[in-house]
């Protein structure tokens, strides 16, 4: 009996051992994306530090400065969605490989830029095709298995927080080198063209072609009949309501996050090199959360309860803001709020993600996307007009009380459940595709 014992550990180990290494090896394919998410990343980040400079080389206005910012967003409204379409349509890899050609284009064309008005031309180009971040959700999705998904959910989480900290850092580096705008562009031309080679020698397509042909047609098992009808995300409740609760906690975040420099200025008189060293010490402090109690946080407390939890604590953290008078507060608040921002954003991209199959992964993460520009194009608007006119207690409220909105709809219990008609047809899917 004890032979026998050991022996169904051993081959349950040695099967443990073989799923780890298979998964390893599926997983790997992944690699060939982070450096397109990280150079689309560091172009947003590129022009929030080089305003200064746009406002002195080319004398433009505060107003005009920050439109190279929003003429982005406002593009990635109406294009992110497009892409994600396409990319279930066509596949992942070409479509990747043409927003990440789009991303190159534009930072050639901002590198040469001689006046603001190619600036701009160059940052509209890289918000059209701007769906190298979503598509590269997408892709995600269809390679990782629904329980490991959190964890490379994360990894963006992570690479968000380093191009928070390696930006600034890099775009006053290449500044300082004289030129203008050349560098910096360069720079960024030559991570988009590696992330363009790594794409295409490295980066298979994630998209099966059975996959592709399911969406549009699914059987209704309502009426115990062979009619076929079309499936679509918006019908639903779960991704809906979900991608509503992403909408109101980046609205809050980007609101936060966009005029936290401005606030600290006016309210506790902080320079540009204080709140410079601080935002970089949050990105650190975030990294470092990320890669140590992350993941044993997920385990202990699960996905709902721990984006539950994140968003408690960011509700609790923008309603301090019309409490606080101490410079320790404000760093505390600001910490803090990059853990709890690594934590909801990572758990809510991943409940969005799992909550479509495969075929779909592309529309959904196309919506995100566009609620992401949505965030960056009226937080920043927001938050300015509250710090401008609106008394001191007023931006925390106001950030407080989106956050609480995200909050509730993470509470409503229908929206942690699927329904059993979805799950049938989503069977009977899987069986077509297997049989075609």
């Amino acid at each position: 009996m004890i032979d026998i014992k050991k022996k169904k550990n051993v081959v349950k180990k040695m099967q443990d051992k073989k799923i780890k290494t298979n998964k390893k090896k599926k997983y790997s394919q992944l690699n060939a994306i982070w450096m397109g998410i990280f150079a689309d990343i560091l172009g947003f980040s590129f022009m929030v530090s080089l305003l200064p400079e746009v406002n002195n080389s080319f004398n433009t206005t505060s107003f005009q400065a920050t439109l190279l910012l929003s003429s982005n967003a406002m593009f990635g409204i109406i294009f992110g969605p497009i892409w994600g379409k396409l990319s279930d349509k066509y596949g992942r890899k070409p479509t990747l490989i043409i927003c990440q050609t789009g991303t190159l284009l534009s930072f050639l064309i901002f590198a040469i830029g001689q006046n603001y008005k190619i600036l701009l031309l160059s940052r509209i180009l890289d918000g059209i095709f701007g769906g190298n971040f979503l598509i590269a959700n997408a892709i995600i999705g269809d390679v990782v298995d629904k329980k490991d998904r959190i964890k490379f959910m994360g990894n963006i989480s992570l690479i968000f927080a380093l191009s928070n900290i390696l930006g600034p850092g890099i775009s006053a580096l290449l500044i300082s080198l004289g030129q203008g705008m050349l560098f910096p562009g360069l720079f960024g031309m030559i991570l988009s063209g590696l992330s363009i080679i790594s794409s295409i020698f490295f980066l298979p397509e994630t998209l099966k072609k059975c996959e592709s042909k399911i969406p549009t047609l699914e059987l209704n098992n309502e009426s115990n009949s062979n009619k076929l009808t079309y499936t679509r995300v918006e019908k639903n409740n779960f991704p809906k309501f979900k991608l509503i609760q992403w909408a109101f906690y980046t609205l809050a975040l980007t609101l936060v996050y966009s005029s936290i420099s401005l606030y600290a200025y006016e309210n506790f008189h902080l320079s540009a090199e204080s709140l410079g060293i601080l935002l970089m010490t949050a990105g650190i402090f975030q990294i470092l959360f990320r890669m140590t109690l992350f993941m044993p946080i997920i385990r202990k407390l699960g996905e709902k309860k721990s984006a539950l939890v994140g968003l408690i604590i960011s509700c609790v953290i923008y309603f301090s803001l019309t409490l606080i008078n101490q410079k320790w507060q404000l760093i505390c608040i600001i910490l803090f709020q990059g853990v709890a921002a690594a934590l909801v954003r990572s758990v809510l991209s991943s409940q969005i993600s799992k909550s479509v199959e495969s075929y779909e992964q592309g529309k959904i993460q196309g919506f995100k996307s566009a609620l992401d520009s949505l965030g960056q194009l009226f937080g920043p608007l927001f938050g300015g007009l509250l710090i401008t006119f609106a008394p001191n207690s007023f931006f925390g409220l106001c950030s407080g009380l989106i956050a609480l909105c995200a909050l509730g709809f993470g509470m409503f219990p229908y929206l942690q459940k699927k329904k059993s008609k979805e799950n049938y047809q989503r069977k009977i899917n899987s069986e077509i595709c297997i049989k075609e």
